[in-house]
């Protein structure tokens, strides 16, 4: 496994081109502040084979809908007004590495809207294990042979949008990836994010053509991290526009201990991942319940499905 260091947080130039597989380095935050009426995703995408750096802010705040996307050449040809710790920005949407693996800075500015958001280290980062391409995957050139890790937070900023002011003082993850990422052959996935107050959960369970179903995941709190190695995904139940609403799951950790959690979306955001938008993503901002404890959560259970 890649031992990570402080130069890992900034981009990783160099791009190897002994493949054609797809070649991304991704940055991904979120912000989920149920009593400020904000939440969202804000999502950093640079694909390096084909030149091009991807910038997206999708969210609520005050129940209006906020977005923004751009797609630009990359590397950017103007770099006169990056500061050292700036690692990627359009000129409107900007992220910071302020001290690496524990403070990082995103802020965006337009004619309507402003963000400053200032996120703290809550955990240590977990790092996934490596992906090792099984043979079938040699064969055709088609894996997800990349190095991720991700990280529970605390958030605290402001968001200026529609002539009024948020103030947000919320907990919050991010992640971290690089390397060949073809998601060619993936069916769907749900993804899920949970802040409880006594730890971080990160898990998912991928369908693909070529590996079946796949789930692993993790659970920070203060005495470290553990790994998720089973997950399943018990029930899912839409809503009347047939768009998931409530999801039931099963997570095993690496001692053998299973916990039950339910989902219940209380905002959402759907995006398409294609232009035919017969990939859809819905991004649900959801109540979690971990049914063992009775302990309360705010995270995202995201759902990528093929319609």
């Amino acid at each position: 496994m890649h031992i990570l260091t402080d130069n890992d947080e900034f981009l990783h130039l160099g791009y190897p081109r002994q493949s054609e597989s797809k070649w991304k380095e991704n940055y991904y935050f979120n912000f989920i502040d149920k009593a400020a009426d904000a939440v969202g995703i804000i999502h950093f995408s640079i694909r390096r084979d084909i030149g091009r750096a991807i910038f997206n802010l999708q969210g609520r705040v005050g129940g209006e809908r906020l977005r923004y996307s751009n797609n630009i050449a990359w590397p950017a040809i103007d770099r006169t007004a990056f500061k050292e710790s700036v690692v990627l920005s359009d000129g409107c949407l900007t992220l910071e590495i302020v001290e690496p693996h524990k403070k990082h800075r995103v802020t965006f500015e337009n004619d309507t809207t402003k963000l400053d958001l200032n996120y703290t280290r809550r955990f240590d980062v977990y790092q996934y294990p490596d992906h090792t391409p099984s043979e079938s995957e040699a064969k055709t050139d088609v894996n997800m042979d990349i190095e991720h890790y991700e990280q529970g937070l605390h958030l605290n900023g402001n968001i200026e949008f529609n002539g009024k002011v948020f103030e947000l003082n919320s907990l919050a993850h991010r992640d971290h990836s690089w390397g060949y990422r073809d998601e060619s052959g993936i069916v769907g996935w749900n993804w899920i994010a949970i802040q409880f107050e006594s730890a971080t959960l990160n898990f998912t369970q991928t369908v693909s053509h070529k590996l079946g179903i796949m789930g692993n995941g993790f659970i920070s709190t203060i005495d470290g991290n553990k790994a998720i190695v089973k997950v399943e995904v018990n029930e899912v139940i839409n809503d009347a526009k047939g768009e998931p609403e409530i999801a039931k799951y099963t997570i095993t950790d690496e001692n053998g201990a299973k916990t039950d959690f339910t989902a219940r979306r209380f905002n959402r955001v759907v995006l398409p991942m294609n232009k035919e938008r017969t990939t859809m993503c819905f991004e649900n901002f959801s109540e979690f319940t971990n049914e063992s404890t009775g302990e309360i959560g705010l995270g995202i259970d995201e759902h990528m499905l093929n319609v």
